[in-house]
């Protein structure tokens, strides 16, 4: 496969030393090794590109960045990107949480892996407003499904005390949820899927309170789509206001973590 990549993103390579279920459907993959120093995912939201060989179990390919981008020690080898969120970054270790769904790649990987597995990835990648990291708004909202609960849990650990912020989060069932954590004020719902009720149906009831609310969205690229329509037309969030992901999409396993168009105002 070939694929177009943006410098400047740091390439490193580092090993499996655990790998815990956190829940039926979730695997946290620790990673570790010398390769880390330096690494400089440790924001909220941070993404990395896994390079992963075809069908995601095996070695990475040698590779390293050239004067032409991504450059394999083997011309010939193919390979996969798949980008995950960085959980936490912190004392040299990097947890990635992976969600066990669908037959691609990443979750070949993620169900595979173990401990002393060689693993190579490019990033970080910021997806969190600097602003957002900075300050928070008069309320923070954060939706999206199963696939945004890492940056979820990182966005609410990152909260200042004093700041506000409504989660939505949409799973299978109960045993896909997690706590949350923060030194802010939280309200956390959990939509179980076929439930009757839609993310776009939870947005819709959130009352907004006076002063400035920010959106953070990620989710199957239609449904973040519809979700940035619903923040921005009928809760009247403005064009800087909605921050939206979409991380995958229905029937089709994506190379990368793409952004949602903005729509003409």
């Amino acid at each position: 496969m070939t694929a177009v990549l943006r410098p400047p993103l740091a390439i490193t390579s580092a090993e499996v030393v655990s790998v815990v279920d956190l829940t039926p459907r979730m695997r946290r993959i620790t990673l570790g090794g010398p390769g880390l120093d330096g690494f400089a995912g440790d924001r909220p939201a941070d993404a990395i590109k896994l390079l992963l060989p075809p069908g995601g179990v095996g070695a990475p390919p040698v590779a390293s960045w050239g004067a032409d981008g991504l450059t394999l020690a083997d011309p010939a080898a193919e390979f996969e990107l798949r980008t995950y969120t960085v959980r936490r970054f912190t004392s040299g270790l990097l947890d990635v949480d992976a969600v066990l769904h669908g037959h691609g790649p990443g979750t070949s990987w993620a169900r595979s892996a173990a401990v002393g597995d060689p693993v190579t990835f490019l990033g970080p990648r910021r997806d969190f407003p600097d602003d957002l990291a900075e300050s928070a708004p008069d309320l923070l909202l954060v939706v999206g499904d199963e696939t945004a609960i890492p940056a979820a849990a990182g966005i609410a650990e990152a909260l200042p005390e004093g700041g506000r912020a409504v989660f939505l989060l949409e799973v299978d069932d109960a045993a896909d949820e997690l706590p949350l954590t923060s030194r802010g004020s939280l309200s956390v719902t959990w939509l179980h899927r076929g439930g009757g009720r839609s993310l776009a149906d939870a947005v819709r009831a959130v009352a907004l309170p006076p002063g400035r609310t920010r959106a953070w969205v990620a989710a199957e690229s239609g449904v973040a789509v519809g979700l940035r329509r619903v923040l921005r037309r009928e809760l009247g969030l403005g064009r800087g206001d909605v921050t939206a992901f979409g991380y995958w999409q229905r029937d089709r396993v994506a190379d990368d973590i793409d952004d949602v168009p903005e729509e003409p105002s």
